[in-house]
């Protein structure tokens, strides 16, 4: 490599680190829970006699810490939350959760979490609830028969457990870098890939609100983590085409959930389990 491309490269990389620190300043974003106040006590009393068991991987995990997180702050919100599939651990309301598959492997996602309820657990339960990861889905991905089994599970109460209702979520998003960071990195051949990545998260979310997202079973967590709390929506364009992304403010690491997100996802979260 000459002299003047390594220098190339070390400016660019400079810039590339400042010009991200600048673009992550802005006004300060604030989550209240003013929602969470305005639900009566006998509605989060009886959220709290339901047993709930909620499959997912580490976003999830997120979401569970920002329910823990929330429960400090909002003592009302009783839920008994624990790490198990055991059947056994689920009488009286218990919110139970565990790691179901592995990721980049939905379908096994989905072949784990019948598993657990076929197991035992769904004899127990009022709800299931499932949830992919980002990395489940990306730029490549054949949504089709991922979309498949999203829609067995969501149309199966009739069959096995009918008492369970089944819930799941759409696939959460990535934040994605825009302006001149995004120009830098495709300079240097690193050209962000989860604006594709997301394109197709958006495009399987489309399909899932529009067959199940007036059911009540559906959980639309990307719409969330592409929203404001002031109601402003996060998108990112590129060759005309604008796709929702995950608020930068809500990350640390442009895919897992930080304080703020999780604080505001997670009661968006309890809000929809209220309403079950």
């Amino acid at each position: 490599m000459s002299e003047n491309a390594l220098a190339r490269i070390v400016v660019a990389a400079v810039l590339l680190m400042v010009v991200g620190c600048r673009e992550t300043q802005g006004t300060q974003v604030r989550v209240e829970l003013d929602e969470l106040d305005r639900v009566p006590k006998e509605t989060w009393t009886a959220l709290a006699r339901k047993n709930i068991f909620f499959g997912h991987q580490s976003v999830g995990m997120n979401l569970v810490d920002g329910i823990r997180e929330i429960q400090q702050a909002r003592p009302a919100i009783t839920l008994a939350v624990r790490d198990t599939r055991d059947p056994g651990a689920f009488h009286e309301g218990v919110f139970g959760h565990a790691k179901v598959g592995k990721n980049q492997q939905p379908l096994l996602k989905f072949t784990d979490f019948r598993q657990v309820l076929n197991g035992g657990v769904g004899d127990q339960l009022d709800v299931g609830l499932i949830k992919l990861c980002y990395v489940d889905i990306v730029d490549g991905t054949d949504i089709t028969p991922v979309y498949e089994q999203f829609a067995t599970l969501l149309r199966q109460d009739a069959s096995a457990h009918p008492n369970v209702k089944r819930v799941t979520m759409t696939v959460p998003l990535t934040a994605v870098p825009a302006g001149i960071v995004d120009s830098i990195k495709r300079r240097l051949g690193r050209g962000a890939t989860d604006f594709k990545d997301n394109l197709v998260r958006h495009r399987l979310n489309e399909m899932l609100v529009r067959d199940f997202g007036r059911s009540g079973r559906l959980f639309d967590i990307a719409a969330w983590e592409s929203t404001y709390p002031d109601g402003r929506t996060h998108t990112v364009s590129r060759d005309g085409i604008s796709v929702p992304a995950l608020v930068p403010e809500y990350t640390d690491d442009g895919g897992h959930l930080n304080e703020l997100g999780r604080r505001w996802v997670s009661q968006k979260l309890l809000l929809f389990l209220a309403g079950l």
